[in-house]
């Protein structure tokens, strides 16, 4: 299967006071492409919908390099990885106009029963390749107690096409509970979503400093349902 490459160009919504993209928005960049890139090879969600099926991100690794200046021209070359029934991964590596490799990541999808919730076996025809991972895929995350927690109800804005809290508004959480200093460093941002949050629910986020970092963890209605790490 070939590598699907999608251009886009930084806009000013997209940065922060220092004039670079924010980490945030480069994951919500990486990871529309590969949407796009799903969708072009014959799985999008308006196929899947047709199944009363839906992706959902499981896991999800990102390593941020340098971080992009308005209007800088940026490609976003998408490939798949390692299938199995139940997982199905998808890379991903951001390059500058000089061909410069500012992000890469790894992610891993799977699909939902739309009426169940659950995840479901579903395999598809050409969905790996042998091309090398650009970065270490994810791991698991342990939950931790953190350091401190601070709470919000999940509204209409907060939610994708699933009817749950897009996972991007975890990144957006996690990066507003950090410094100002490492929200804007380079480093590796690794995510565990491991259950949905639906609208209405009420949540708690909270974040610890280790050693080399930070690390997050967001409950909704009780139930633990991501953890994050950040290295840097």
């Amino acid at each position: 299967m070939q590598t699907g490459k999608y251009i886009h160009t930084i806009c000013p919504e997209w940065l922060d006071a220092n004039g670079k993209a924010t980490i945030p928005s480069l994951y919500r960049l990486m990871v529309n492409s590969i949407g796009t890139e799903i969708r072009e090879s014959g799985y999008g969600i308006d196929v899947m919908a047709k199944d009363n099926l839906t992706w959902a991100l499981a896991r999800c690794a990102m390593e941020i390099r340098e971080r992009p200046a308005l209007y800088e021209e940026v490609s976003v070359e998408i490939w798949p990885g390692k299938a199995s029934a139940l997982c199905h991964d998808r890379c991903a590596r951001m390059l500058g106009q000089d061909g410069r490799v500012l992000c890469s990541a790894v992610t891993e999808w799977c699909v939902l029963d739309k009426d169940t919730r659950r995840p479901v076996e579903k395999t598809f025809i050409g969905g790996e390749s042998d091309r090398e991972y650009p970065c270490p895929g994810p791991s698991r995350i342990k939950p931790f107690i953190t350091d401190s927690s601070t709470g919000m109800v999940v509204c209409y804005s907060d939610c994708d096409f699933n009817g749950h809290l897009n996972n991007s508004r975890y990144i957006d959480i996690f990066y507003d509970l950090i410094p100002l200093e490492a929200a804007t460093s380079t480093g590796r941002l690794a995510v565990n979503f491991k259950r949905e949050i639906r609208i209405g629910s009420l949540t708690e986020s909270g974040v610890s400093r280790t050693e080399d970092g930070y690390e997050f963890c967001m409950y909704g209605d009780g139930q633990l349902a991501c953890c994050a790490r950040l290295l840097q």
